[in-house]
């Protein structure tokens, strides 16, 4: 991330006084802007409240999410991340741990694959995670001896050497060499122990053939030899596990000591999460607690409050100076420096990681956090909204906004284009809510507006789409029931509309408005889309069309009926996602008129490979940007962005080759000031700031801010130069009016890699930028750009 801020700016001190003062001037006059990506960067929006791992090392506490990392720096006494954006090679963190004799940080994933991150390099070894292993390969808990990595997986033990950075060893403990789930593993000086899903395993630190399951043991001694065991930890005092329950939240812990098995009665019975042993110190976590013996066992502490809020832990570690850390499944990182003393690290980032549905405008960014069932029904998801402004996340939900205890599954987010603090949140249930100021404003109804309930699930009010029109009208699809459309006008009132005979009682979804003010209507499931035309008179529905387009010829001819998306271009076209690639219609206004209107596929060659776009994927998500590009969504495949026409692929990330979590893709939106470009996926929001950003209406001279300005030596990216008017041409010269770089803006962005037509970084000094109307031919703005060298 990049500042224009830089208190170092003048460093050579043998500036003539002429350039002092230039200098000092053109810095007077820069944009600051909040800090921000820079061009073609990414970065991550993930949830931080759930934690699940915790450990110490290298003068930092790190602390896992499912889906990333942070870390507090002590001596910087500051927060920092590390996702895929950073280097992690995978998302779905499932343990963590640091070696203090190697000072290796090992992260663990659910698929098995892991990372070794060692003196700011970060070693992927993916040995296990390609290995064809039946069932899961998930990796439980990290323990170090010798040098080397234990880790307790659902099928077995691994061993790791780091240094090596191999696989060394895998153990198959259960009957005959059995895959077992191993939940949990410690050691003493004689003996490894194994609490797993078959009972309680030993075996000697000595022998060197432990891949031979003979010389691992199962526990016949203890109560339940055949039981599920979840933790286990060995202390001065004995062994401790905790067997697993026959209903939820029914877990015990057992201690063997001088060879016998006892209940421990210093832990009540309850969902057991954490056993672990620090020197003479033993803690035992649970749902609302943990507890901690010391002194031999004669003293204890149980916290059970961190204040305000019961603790959820995941795992706690005791640090060097022998303060408490825990790792909350909803407070995040927690510090427990004294008694009853707590201090809360959490970064900032939307409170869940689902985005079903992306919404933008100037400045700022919504997320609808619920969803819904593959066949359209509810899925009770309460995780309200998220919201992005100034860089920062805030976060609308049950635990802070009332409304969102009672209404769930919220899956369309509108901003009123006439008041931008004013927006409405669509919910699969419940209606629609109105806010203003993030406050609740309205709830709209059954009993307040003309939105009905469903025709054969009373008090199901379902809404998937809304859009506004030229006019302000707000239009809204209302599922399941006989007059599937609305609107509301500016000042209120609604009315209701029918899609019959094409719509009686089944589900629609969103929908788009084009430029002759038709309505474009996801029918999910097979359904294809309704086109619905007004004819410019909504309130007199009498004169209205309706029509059904399918994959026919002379009927739409899509290439399936399985519709996923919508979005309508800067040209006017209707751009159509199904689950056999991409379709456009590029006359909208023939739909009514009588003659062919059939959408058109669009043939390329991609990847080699000459074929329609993107015809065997499902195509999820359709988003156009400044420079009317089309970005696609897919199930499968990551994301696409197309040139204006389509015809030209120009990026094509996924998993594999890019930071994106996950090549399942919900949702696209783009924050039209900077061009960034967010996408929810499968596992998290993250985006990436694009070339091309949303032209203003007009141009006043002192309108464009570039970024970043000045450009400091180490610098290498690219510059942009925005707030242009759409396509505009942009020449840079030096001070005495040579030509250096000109270019088109895309949209109303131009972009720069700071070298001159030869392929070299200029030089010092202050270049000019001069924009030019590419239709008028005048020009409309001037800037300057600052290079340190």
């Amino acid at each position: 991330m990049y500042s224009l801020l830089h208190k170092k700016l003048l460093p050579n001190k043998s500036l003539t006084t002429m350039r002092l003062l230039l200098l000092l001037l053109f810095i007077l006059t820069f944009n600051i802007v909040n800090a921000q990506i820079g061009i073609e960067q990414w970065r991550e929006h993930l949830p931080f409240y759930k934690t699940i791992a915790v450990t110490e090392g290298n003068n930092r506490i790190y602390c896992a999410t499912p889906f990333s990392l942070f870390y507090y720096d002590r001596e910087e006494d500051a927060l920092g991340r590390m996702s895929t954006v950073t280097g992690l090679s995978d998302v779905n963190i499932s343990a963590i741990g640091y070696d203090k004799s190697t000072n290796y940080l090992v992260v663990a994933y659910e698929n098995a694959n892991i990372d070794l991150i060692y003196e700011g390099q970060i070693i992927n070894i993916s040995d296990i995670k390609r290995k064809s292993i039946v069932g899961s390969k998930r990796i439980n808990k990290i323990i170090f001896r010798n040098s080397l990595v234990y880790l307790a997986c659902d099928f077995g033990i691994v061993v790791l050497d780091p240094s090596r950075r191999e696989i060394k060893d895998t153990y198959y403990i259960g009957p005959e060499g059995k895959s077992i789930s191993i939940n949990d593993l410690d050691y003493d000086d004689s003996l490894f122990y194994a609490a797993t899903s078959e009972g309680v395993y030993s075996a000697s630190v000595n022998e060197i053939n432990l891949s031979n399951y003979a010389f691992w043991h199962k526990d016949t001694s203890i109560y339940s030899p055949n039981a599920t065991y979840n933790c286990i930890a060995v202390h001065s005092s004995g062994v401790y596990v905790s067997v697993k329950g026959n209903i939820n939240n029914t877990d015990s812990v057992l201690v063997k000591h001088n060879n016998y098995w006892n209940r421990f009665s210093g832990v009540p019975i309850g969902n057991v999460v954490l056993i672990k042993s620090y020197g003479d110190t033993i803690i035992f976590a649970q749902d609302y607690s943990f507890k901690y013996f010391y002194n031999n066992m004669s003293e204890s502490f149980k916290a059970y409050t961190y204040g305000e809020v019961s603790p959820m832990p995941s795992d706690i570690i005791i640090d060097y100076r022998h303060k408490f850390w825990i790792a909350d499944k909803l407070e995040s990182l927690v510090y427990n420096y004294s008694g009853w003393n707590y201090h809360f690290y959490k970064p900032n980032g939307p409170a869940y990681k689902d985005a079903y549905s992306i919404c933008t405008s100037s400045g700022q960014v919504w997320v609808a956090g619920g969803g819904i069932e593959s066949d359209w029904s509810q899925s009770y998801a309460k995780k309200g909204i998220y919201n992005f402004k100034d860089q920062d996340w805030a976060s609308l939900n049950k635990k802070n906004t009332e409304v969102f205890d009672s209404i769930q599954d919220v899956l369309k987010i509108i901003v009123n284009p006439q008041n931008e603090n004013e927006i409405f949140i669509g919910s699969w249930g419940k209606g629609i809510i109105q806010m203003r100021d993030n406050k609740v404003v309205n709830v709209f109804n059954d009993k307040n507006s003309s939105l009905s309930q469903a025709i054969n699930y009373p008090g199901f009010i379902g809404v998937a789409g809304m859009a506004y029109d030229q006019n302000n009208y707000l239009w809204v699809t209302n599922a399941t029931n006989s007059n599937s459309l609305s609107f509301m006008k500016p000042n209120g009132q609604w009315k209701a509309l029918s899609l019959s005979p094409y719509i009686t009682s089944q589900a629609v979804g969103d929908l788009v408005i084009d430029d002759m003010g038709q309505k474009w209507i996801i029918v999910p499931r097979g359904g294809g889309i309704i086109v619905y035309n007004d004819n410019n008179t909504p309130e007199t529905p009498y004169d209205d069309r309706k029509t059904k387009i399918t994959a026919a010829d002379n009927q739409g001819k899509l290439p399936s009926m399985g519709i996923y998306s919508l979005a309508k271009d800067k040209e006017g076209a209707v751009w159509v996602g199904t689950d056999k690639g991409v379709a456009v219609f590029y006359s909208p206004e023939m739909v009514f008129s009588g003659d062919n209107y059939d959408a058109q596929q669009i043939y390329i060659e991609q990847e080699g490979i000459s074929q329609y776009l993107l015809e065997s994927e499902v195509v999820t998500a359709i988003a156009i940007d400044g420079a009317d590009r089309k970005w696609f969504g897919t199930k499968n495949a990551g994301v696409f962005l197309m040139s204006k026409d389509a015809s030209e692929q120009i990026y094509h990330f996924t998993r594999e080759n890019s930071p994106l979590l996950s090549n399942n893709i919900y949702s696209i939106g783009i924050e039209p000031e900077s061009g960034e470009v967010f996408f929810g996926t499968e596992n998290g929001i993250i985006s990436f700031r694009s070339t091309a950003t949303e032209a203003p209406d007009y141009q006043p001279e002192e309108s464009i801010t570039i970024f970043p300005n000045p450009v400091k030596p180490d610098f290498n990216g690219l510059i942009a130069i925005k707030g242009l008017v759409e396509n505009a041409n942009v020449k840079i010269t030096d001070t005495y009016g040579n030509l250096v770089y000109e270019t088109t803006a895309l949209g109303g962005q131009a972009i720069w890699n700071g070298k001159n037509f030869n392929g070299e970084r200029v030089a010092t000094g202050v270049y000019l930028v001069f924009s030019t109307d590419d239709i008028s031919g005048e020009q409309t703005a001037t800037g300057k750009i600052l290079f340190i060298k």
